[in-house]
């Protein structure tokens, strides 16, 4: 199956369609998804008083990271032997891109889709803000970093973390309504 999708996905090799694909990676990466985070995390706080949101956008970031460098050091899988057009280290499974962008950005849209009021806005967040974490991850297929079943790997493991957080910060809720 990796060998299939990888094929399938590397025949749309061009410049275009891979400086496309290096900037969709970006959005999954450690340096924008810090800085992402903070930055949401002091608008809900600061300006919103959201404080419980605030620190569970930081707390879910966190998190998702520590089980991903967890999980990597357990499975310890090399990266795939093919060219890689965007650099990468360490171990591939499961896909921290995918694994930490699933969480995070899944719990961005539980939260967008309970302080959006508009439907029409928050239908489009929250769409938006679930497909970011597949184009992600078929982006990290594409560069040559990641097999398939990594993405896949890291998709639901990044969900299961993300379900997590939901329920804990509804728990949290529940016990201190905020």
């Amino acid at each position: 199956m990796d060998e299939t999708v990888y094929g399938f996905i590397s025949s749309f090799e061009s410049p275009g369609v891979t400086q496309v694909m290096i900037f969709i990676s970006f959005l999954g990466g450690a340096t924008f998804l810090i800085a992402l985070g903070v930055i949401l995390s002091l608008l809900l706080g600061i300006k919103n008083k959201y404080y419980i949101d605030s620190f569970f956008i930081l707390a879910n970031l966190t998190g998702a990271w520590v089980l991903n460098a967890l999980l990597k050091a357990i499975f310890q899988r090399p990266r795939p032997i093919v060219t890689h057009l965007a650099r990468a280290g360490g171990y591939s499974y499961p896909s921290g891109h995918s694994m930490i962008s699933m969480a995070f950005y899944g719990f961005v849209a539980y939260t967008i889709g309970r302080t959006i009021k508009d439907i029409r806005h928050r239908f489009i967040f929250v769409s938006l803000l679930i497909l970011l974490p597949i184009v992600i991850g078929i982006s990290r297929i594409y560069l040559g970093v990641h097999f398939a079943s990594d993405v896949i790997g890291g998709v639901l493991a990044g969900a299961a973390c993300l379900g997590a957080f939901i329920v804990f910060r509804r728990l949290v809720h529940h016990f201190r309504p905020l």
